[in-house]
Order: C-alpha cells, then structure tokens, then sequence
C-alpha cells in the first residue's frame, strides 16, 4: 500500500479551479504512514477517496499544517 494519498489523485482535486488549488498547502498529499497500522492506514485511505468524491477539495484538505495526517 502506497503510504501517501496525493490529491492529484482525488476527483475532487481534477474538478478543482485553479483558485482552489492555489489555495492547497504546500505539502499537497495525506501521510497515512503516521498512522499506526496497516488496517487503520488502508480505512483512512478509502474514507480521503470516498470523500474525494463527495466534496470540494478545499473541505477535503487538512486546515493546516499542524494536522496529523499531513
């Protein structure tokens, strides 16, 4: 398993403007390696996906740089 989820990768990402993504961190992916097992990280992964699909990417994103899983 791929420990990181970029957003390039989420539709959310491929639907957004060019503001919106002006708008991303820096570090424009989920580090799901921080998490500490396998089943947890693969849960995190498909729930950040199954989002992607459902919301905006500037929902989806982490708020900031002091978050956890990024």
């Amino acid at each position: 398993m791929n420990e990181r989820v970029e957003y390039s990768q989420l539709d959310c990402y491929k639907r957004a403007t060019d503001e919106q993504k002006r708008k991303l961190n820096q570090e424009q992916y989920f580090d799901l390696g921080k998490l500490p097992e396998e089943t947890l990280r693969k849960e995190f992964e498909n729930y950040i996906r199954y989002r992607g699909t459902k919301v905006s990417i500037l929902t989806i994103k982490p708020a900031n740089k002091k978050s956890r899983l990024n």
